[in-house]
């Protein structure tokens, strides 16, 4: 079901029954004009079998100044509160008769000094946590909007959610040199036993929760977005993960189930946590290029590189106070991983993202999403939920081209400059039918890989840079199915982007010579 907003929304909730829909509008894209900033709107939701069938907007109001940065409603569903980017969370009472609902403004919290960025409600829904850009961690009662400044009276409070990145229970996820902006959201599961969060490298990041030593706790790291993350939340009954990328407009979905069939120690409550058993990808297996089961890298203690941790302000630390009873908390790696189970989205908006879609020898349909290429299998028979995805995941960044050989047995893959190449780009060739990485030429560009293509034959490619020159290369495939690769020759185009490239006509200009390739490049 689609339902036309008018305006770019931001923000979303449920609540907890999911009858109602919350959204917070504002903001705009590049150098476009925001409309409707501020605007807080709830709908009605009707279901019938598990799924919506109608959707009536119930009521809407607009009292912020400027857009909405995050919404949430109490567990009873009588409070929604809307955090701005005017720098005040507005706080409503949700008055519901039948279908009609009624926001009525309740108090107004304006004590932040920059933006706010997260915010969660007690479980009676009397209190509110919030954080904003100038990295502070404040508190207020909900039914009069007075700050709270003693943090040691709410250090016993239970959270309904926690979506705020500064606090007692997160203060692990800092790592080495991180700033206090590369960190995008986290979210802690409904069970309580795991913390997810998200960051400016493309990872989605799994841990025990709570996460308390920045030097010792451990997470699972998981890639499939391109740049930054924006944010992630867990499904009812955490069956599945939905995490959302930023300039890669892509939403991933991961699956886990909690069997109950063993346990581990310092679990919450003292009985351990559950352990979490993924649902394997079964015909997946083998076929991404990496392995899609996290493993924990040292690197991730470390931190980034670059940033500037010792010029990090950080008013959010004299609100930290830890509960009467903490539970219990173990720096490693929690029982869990994860299988990416659908990827929402399409990469198509840079210039050399286009005639980016192939059908392989088996008819299966191959594009790319964010850091991977999907393989799409469906049949008209089938209905969109027996749909299966299958993933080339080797790219550590956006791809920005894609080709497939005359025979479609082969696809190569291009990227943007990586940052653990410093500033070059990667070309990968595949199998299209397995999935399977066959040879990766490492760093051969600088900026990014703008154009790719196969030879009639197959067992030859071009591959044109994003530098200045739009420098050429031309690959061999010296060991048969592309196991061994060999560069032939390269040289310098001309100083205009190419638009396409192809093997199939006389050379007109950007001329490279083999014995076997005639290429024509625009």
């Amino acid at each position: 079901m689609v339902v036309a907003l008018g305006h770019i929304s931001r923000t979303v909730t449920y609540n907890h029954d999911g009858t109602l829909l919350a959204l917070g509008f504002g903001g705009r894209v590049g150098k476009g004009k925001e409309t409707g900033g501020g605007i807080v709107r709830v709908y009605n939701l009707k279901q019938e079998g598990g799924r919506i069938v109608e959707v009536t907007k119930a009521a809407e109001r607009q009292d912020a100044k400027q857009w909405i940065s995050d919404i949430k409603f109490s567990s009873d569903s009588r409070i929604l509160v809307a955090g701005a980017h005017d720098c005040k969370i507005y706080i409503y009472n949700v008055l519901q008769q039948g279908s009609t609902v009624v926001l009525q403004l309740r108090s107004t919290f304006g004590k932040h000094n920059s933006v706010i960025n997260h915010l969660d409600l007690s479980n009676d829904g009397r209190y509110m946590q919030s954080n904003c850009s100038a990295y502070e961690l404040l508190f207020c009662e909900t039914s009069t909007g007075r700050q709270i400044t003693a943090a040691s009276e709410l250090k016993d409070v239970k959270w309904q959610t926690w979506t705020c990145t500064l606090g007692w229970p997160v203060q692990g996820i800092w790592k080495g040199s991180m700033d206090g902006s590369d960190i995008n959201a986290v979210c802690r599961s409904n069970s309580g036993h795991l913390l997810v969060t998200t960051d400016d490298f493309g990872k989605v990041n799994l841990y025990r929760y709570p996460v308390l030593d920045p030097a010792n706790s451990k997470a699972l790291s998981y890639g499939g977005h391109s740049s930054h993350v924006m944010n992630a939340r867990w499904t009812c009954g955490d069956e599945c993960l939905i995490s959302a990328g930023g300039n890669d407009k892509c939403l991933l979905q991961w699956r886990h189930r909690i069997t109950d069939a063993s346990y581990i120690s310092s679990g919450p409550g003292g009985k351990g946590d559950k352990k979490v058993r993924i649902e394997e990808a079964s015909d997946d297996v083998g076929l991404d290029g990496e392995d899609l089961n996290a493993e924990f890298s040292d690197d991730l203690l470390d931190g980034p590189a670059g940033g500037d941790e010792s010029g990090a302000v950080k008013p959010w630390v004299g609100a930290v106070r830890p509960p009467k009873n903490p539970p219990p908390v173990s720096a490693q790696a929690p029982a869990v991983d994860m299988n990416l189970v659908w990827a929402h989205g399409y990469s198509c908006s840079a210039p050399s993202q286009r005639n980016n879609l192939f059908y392989n020898l088996g008819q299966k349909l191959i594009y790319p999403v964010a850091s991977m290429a999907v393989l799409l299998e469906r049949s008209p028979e089938q209905t969109m939920a027996e749909w299966k995805q299958h993933y080339f995941k080797g790219h550590d960044d956006d791809v920005l081209c894609i080709t497939m050989s005359r025979d479609r047995r082969y696809i190569a893959t291009g990227q943007i400059a990586s940052k653990s190449l410093k500033g070059k780009a990667s070309v990968i060739v595949w199998d299209a039918v397995q999935c399977r990485l066959l040879s990766r030429m490492e760093g051969c560009h600088q900026r990014g890989v703008l154009s790719l293509s196969f030879n009639d034959a197959g067992n030859q490619l071009i591959s044109i840079g994003m530098d200045d020159s739009f420098t050429h290369i031309l690959w061999s495939d010296l060991g048969g199915s592309w196991s061994r690769v060999q560069q032939l020759s390269n040289a310098k185009g001309d100083k205009q982007p190419v638009s396409f490239t192809t093997s199939h006509f006389i050379i007109i200009y950007n001329v490279l010579f083999s014995s076997r390739l005639c290429l024509l490049t625009g």
